[in-house]
């Protein structure tokens, strides 16, 4: 029997060594609980930014990672807008439709419904027609997210971090950039929140 391990023996050390540096080093990671007060205290606006830029228009214009100032909408027309637990959510262009039962009720395309055979029909002007603007202006969002020091998305739900409900207006600024996708992103420094 040879006196030095086999090849395998010493890779299988080796895996072992560097599985037991990754649990550890995450073992060690400090997991104060977050101070949502100071957070609060860093990102909320004591006034409203100058230079506001619309979602649309901030979508149309950031080419590459620019600060921009935008006034939006908690991301009306979305039923989920909020990152559980973390302090990011969905900002949507100002103008768009939220529509009630009454408002959908009224407005069916002669009974048919959106979609149905009245819509798109004759009369049918979709620069009016608050379905097809809802549509439109639920394309035209941008995902906020509040970092702490570490470059980490803040662990607080920001209805609980920033007391901001959904369909409220505020301003974000912050550094904004266009992904691969089409999305516009922005790394919010600020929120000012609409009472």
């Amino acid at each position: 029997m040879s006196r030095y391990p086999s090849d395998y023996a010493v890779a299988l050390l080796v895996s072992l060594g560097l599985f037991m540096v990754v649990v550890g080093s995450g073992c060690s990671r400090d997991t104060q609980p977050v101070d949502i007060e100071a957070q609060r205290t860093a990102f909320l606006l004591a006034a409203e930014p100058v230079g506001l830029m619309g979602v649309a228009e901030a979508k149309e214009t950031v080419k590459e990672a620019q600060d921009v100032a935008i006034l939006g909408r908690i991301s009306a027309g979305s039923d989920a807008p909020w990152s559980e637990g973390q302090a990011a959510f969905i900002l949507s262009e100002v103008s768009a439709v939220v529509l009630d039962d009454e408002t959908e009720a009224e407005h069916d395309h002669g009974g048919e419904g959106h979609g149905g055979e009245g819509h798109g029909g004759e009369g049918h002007d979709p620069s009016t027609c608050p379905f097809c603007k809802k549509a439109e202006a639920a394309a035209v969002r941008a995902i906020v997210r509040f970092h702490d020091e570490s470059g980490d998305v803040v662990p607080v739900d920001a209805r609980q971090l920033f007391e901001v409900e959904k369909d409220q207006l505020v301003v974000v600024q912050g550094r904004g950039e266009v992904d691969e996708s089409g999305n516009l992103i922005i790394a919010a420094s600020g929120i000012f929140v609409r009472r």
